[in-house]
């Protein structure tokens, strides 16, 4: 059955806005009014009349029924949206928040100042937060004492100092040069369209480091430094020439993420070199949009950024349920090779 993000996503809204219009809140856009329209009946998506499960203000530390998920640094909710990457983080979040009966809020904090109207009005049972530590002391006093559990990190990849959810970033480059070594490839690249990007950074150490260990030479292309990086198809055409270039050319290339892969993808065959055949790929993020426009489908690394997102909402709904104060609790999950078809 579709859910209210499959219709926000479909409709390139945000879930409140789709909230706000299946209730009857028609102060929208007409035309962001008529898109919604148009998802719900191509989905077939039907409100439910009653809550599953027993009412929220029955549970043990659930006054509302709202769960907010804070963007806290510059990337806010409706960017994320738009980004396969987090849309699955956000999946798990909101379909564990609907089996329990409850709503979701995204909200945002860009400059760790003003919290949320949601969050300033006591109106969240329990905080998701995704985005910078560093900016936490500044709203720590307006959060108080309602539940909070970390379940993305950006800025830094220090584990913070409370309840957190993660994917387990360091093992994504092992992964990949294990998996390009045990093909039997001599010829080896690992291309970065975004060589700033903290996760890239040490996926990337820990590829080299792999490939050293075995002794193996690798081909570093990257991308240059961009104040406003522009979209990643036009960021993988000067590594794209530059990998064709090469004499031998690389049989075994890393690409930091899916989407990336695929215009390397489309790159290749654009100048008769078949994705594959001659040129091996393996990507990271297992995102479906993406992968299912290469044919064959190459390697990649599946994050699990769902089971991440699920994960973090069941470790918040302890800490609701719970009188007494517990220790910090940090959980990882371990991401899985899926191989080509």
């Amino acid at each position: 059955m579709a859910s209210i993000y499959d219709v926000a996503k479909k409709a390139k809204v945000s879930p409140t806005t789709v909230s706000r219009i299946i209730n009857g809140e028609r102060n929208v856009a007409p035309a962001t009014a008529a898109a919604v329209d148009k998802a719900i009946a191509e989905l077939g998506y039907v409100k439910r009349a009653v809550r599953p499960g027993p009412k929220p203000v029955t549970r043990s530390g659930v006054k509302t029924g709202i769960i907010d998920f804070l963007s806290l640094g510059a990337v806010s909710p409706a960017q994320m949206i738009s980004l396969p990457f987090f849309s699955k983080l956000l999946d798990g979040i909101m379909r564990g928040v609907e089996e329990q009966g409850m709503d979701l809020v995204l909200s945002h904090c860009p400059h760790g100042k003003v919290v949320p109207p949601v969050i300033a009005r006591r109106r969240a049972d329990g905080i998701l937060i995704f985005g910078n530590p560093e900016l936490y002391p500044n709203i720590a006093n307006s959060i108080g004492r309602v539940p909070v559990v970390w379940c993305f990190l950006t800025e830094t990849l220090e584990r913070p100092d409370a309840d957190y959810m993660l994917y387990d970033n360091q093992p994504v480059g092992a992964i990949a040069g294990e998996y390009l070594l045990e093909k039997g490839h001599e010829q080896i690249a690992v291309l970065n369209a975004s060589p700033w990007h903290g996760a890239f950074i040490e996926r990337c150490a820990e590829f080299l480091r792999v490939m050293k260990d075995h002794g193996r030479s690798v081909e570093m292309i990257e991308g240059e430094f961009q104040e406003n990086p522009q979209d990643v198809v036009i960021r993988a055409q000067p590594l794209i020439e530059r990998l064709v270039s090469m004499k031998p050319r690389p049989t075994g290339v890393f690409c930091m993420s899916d989407d990336l892969m695929l215009a390397v993808f489309n790159g290749l065959r654009q100048r008769g070199i078949e994705p594959g055949r001659d040129i091996e790929l393996i990507g990271c993020n297992n995102d479906k949009m993406m992968m299912e426009q290469m044919h064959p489908r190459p390697a990649t690394i599946d994050l699990k950024l769902d089971q991440v997102g699920r994960q973090a909402l069941e470790l918040l709904f302890s800490k609701m349920s719970s009188s007494s104060e517990q220790a910090p609790r940090g959980l990882v999950v371990a991401p899985s090779l899926l191989l080509p078809e």
